[in-house]
């Protein structure tokens, strides 16, 4: 916990969702946010195609293997910053008063989704969210979300790895070792095909899935009421980071927890765990144009650029056409719809678990629930070439 007042930002970017705007995240005492959108694609990986940076002569851009887990930035942002390069693919960067170390010394941290490439992390709404305290340091966080920025990493003729802010002059950055905090979670691999059921103190339950491909899918039941959100995970200076990005229901922009090591506890919650086996099939094998028969003719086309199209029709006549985006979390399948034939019915968003993939059929096990209810059995669509 910070020693201060917090204000906390998550995700600030627009969501649309069938031509309107949601709301954006709310509660800003909390450290994680909640968010009353229902339904969201809150984030991707940004590209640095678009980022013309140049590096010293006889220095290399730098690739993830040669960052070291946790490295010391100097000062950034009138802070003491460090870098923290996860085993899951989330960066963050934590922002402490001068001197200081731990969290309760922190301003603040930036948690980050990048593909590193060419050693470059773009920070922006669409794949940072920043949590901050109410001081110049905090605003700082804060507005390097909000304007957008970059880091760009190098590595120099004598090995050592230097970094540069919006093209600014390259400034070395330096390996430090953390002490693991006794007791807790400090690597994300301890995760791994692990599920945790939690009972929160509303009597609501919480379960999470952890996969080996740094994603997790969450689940929450208040009575007849649940809501889901899948996304990234990340254990960072002992601290397990939950970004999702996609989700149905209130939920958080960030989620953060200290984890027990024997028990999968989550802060004060009590939880019980066991282990998963799950099967994480290729995307490519899904992202083909799929059929369905029931009542109506079905047609699912999963594009490998991340957009869908699901139509349904009963004798030429359109029964349901939804468009929008997919993602792979584990075993899972979710779907966030953009657009659908009647909005005053049709599901924001869906999720469920792909079941014997092959190359011509697959099982789509989803709880969603509004008509016309979407087919379980799919079969590949025969192209007429």
């Amino acid at each position: 916990m910070f020693n201060k007042k917090i204000i906390f930002l998550g995700l600030v970017s627009s969501l649309f969702f069938l031509g309107c705007s949601d709301s954006k995240p709310t509660d800003p005492d909390r450290e994680d946010l909640s968010s009353s959108s229902n339904t969201g694609s809150s984030s991707s990986v940004s590209s640095s195609s678009s980022i013309d940076n140049d590096i010293p002569e006889g220095a290399k851009r730098a690739t993830l293997d040669d960052l070291s887990k946790n490295m010391n930035l100097g000062t950034l942002l009138g802070a003491d910053a460090y870098l923290t390069v996860g085993e899951k693919g989330l960066f963050s960067l934590w922002f402490f008063v001068k001197g200081g170390t731990t969290e309760a010394e922190a301003h603040g941290w930036i948690v980050v989704q990048s593909d590193f490439k060419d050693g470059i992390i773009q920070i922006n709404k669409d794949a940072a969210v920043p949590a901050f305290d109410s001081s110049p340091v905090g605003d700082a966080i804060q507005d390097m979300v909000k304007k957008s920025a970059y880091i760009s990493f190098i590595v120099k003729k004598d090995s050592t790895i230097h970094y540069s802010v919006n093209g600014g002059d390259y400034v070395k950055a330096s390996a430090v070792q953390l002490i693991a905090t006794p007791g807790y979670v400090s690597k994300a691999s301890v995760l791994e095909n692990q599920e945790i059921t939690c009972e929160e103190e509303d009597n609501s339950s919480l379960s999470i899935e952890f996969f080996s491909d740094g994603r997790f899918v969450r689940k929450n039941t208040d009575g007849s009421a649940s809501t889901w959100s899948a996304g990234l995970y990340d254990v960072h200076r002992s601290v397990l980071f939950l970004v999702p990005t996609y989700y149905f229901g209130a939920t958080n922009s960030l989620y953060k927890f200290k984890v027990e090591n024997s028990t999968l506890n989550l802060d004060s919650l009590s939880c019980s765990k066991k282990s998963i086996e799950t099967t994480i099939w290729n995307k490519k094998d899904i992202a083909k144009a799929w059929v369905a028969l029931d009542s109506l003719n079905w047609t699912f086309i999963l594009n490998e650029s991340g957009s869908f199209s699901l139509k349904a029709d009963r004798q030429t006549v359109a029964k349901e056409a939804k468009t929008g985006t997919w993602d792979q979390f584990g075993s899972y399948l979710a779907l966030t719809v953009n657009t659908c034939l009647d909005p005053k019915t049709c599901s924001a968003a869906t999720i469920g678990k792909v079941v014997d993939l092959e190359e011509m059929s697959f099982s789509f096990d989803h709880s969603d629930k509004t008509k016309p209810l979407i087919p379980t059995d799919w079969d590949v669509a025969e192209l007429d070439e």
